[in-house]
């Protein structure tokens, strides 16, 4: 089987793009780490933080299941919730 004409190219092109996501990912997961700190030296718990806007961007894009059963969990989640993603009557509705 051989290879076609533009193999070379499609290579070096690939290569390009995978080396702009794979920086990306790498300043990403700097400012996670980052972010987690201040987080968590502010007193917050980070890992809480995110499980509340991970949950409240589903929500914002019609996947309103995980804040609907975060809402309905018990414990300190509550603060979280209330700050973050507070409920209005328009997300009662439609829940």
């Amino acid at each position: 089987m051989t290879a076609p004409s533009n193999s070379v190219e499609m290579l070096k092109a690939f290569a390009d793009r995978a080396a702009v996501l794979i920086e990306r990912r790498m300043q990403l997961t700097e400012d996670f780490a980052a972010l987690k700190q201040e987080v968590n030296s502010a007193g917050f718990r980070y890992a809480d933080l995110k499980r509340v806007e991970t949950a409240r961007i589903a929500a914002e894009n019609g996947k309103p299941k995980a804040l609907r059963e975060l809402r309905e969990s018990t414990g300190e989640l509550a603060v979280y919730l209330d700050v973050l993603a507070p409920e209005t009557q328009t997300q009662e509705a439609a829940e």
